[in-house]
């Protein structure tokens, strides 16, 4: 993949039937019942879902699909949180939103915010605000 397509690789991308912008979100969680509960969240709101279920699997996706914002789990085999955000932030993803989400986050959003996330959120509290956080971060809220 050439390193422009990489670039734009974040954008939203448009609909040829009519239907507008399709909002296309990565969902990376090893805990499948975690990413289907967020796809239903997603879902409701008109997005829509892709799944990855380590970080590598995620920057594998990438390199194949366009997204507008990707929702990842800190903790995970096979490419962990830190090591994807670090990644996607290396590879000319600097500007794609990443929201990153864990059960404990009591001093990791301090460096995660420091390595680019755009949002940090307890996985217990992330239902609350996610879909405001992701209007904001998209621009429409």
């Amino acid at each position: 993949m050439k390193d422009n397509d990489r670039q734009r690789s974040y954008y939203c991308i448009r609909s040829n039937k009519g239907e507008g912008v399709v909002k296309k979100v990565l969902v990376v969680d090893d805990d499948r019942d975690y990413r289907v509960l967020l796809e239903q969240i997603l879902i409701r709101d008109k997005f829509q879902v892709i799944h990855a279920c380590s970080g590598q699997e995620a920057v594998n996706i990438l390199a194949q699909q366009s997204v507008c914002l990707l929702i990842s789990d800190l903790r995970m085999p096979n490419g962990d949180g830190w090591w994807l955000l670090s990644t996607l932030r290396e590879k000319n993803l600097k500007t794609m939103p990443v929201i990153m989400n864990s059960s404990d986050l009591v001093i990791e959003e301090i460096r995660l915010r420091e390595l680019g996330a755009d949002a940090v959120f307890s996985k217990s509290l992330v239902f609350n605000s996610l879909i405001p956080q992701i209007r904001k971060l998209l621009g429409k809220g």
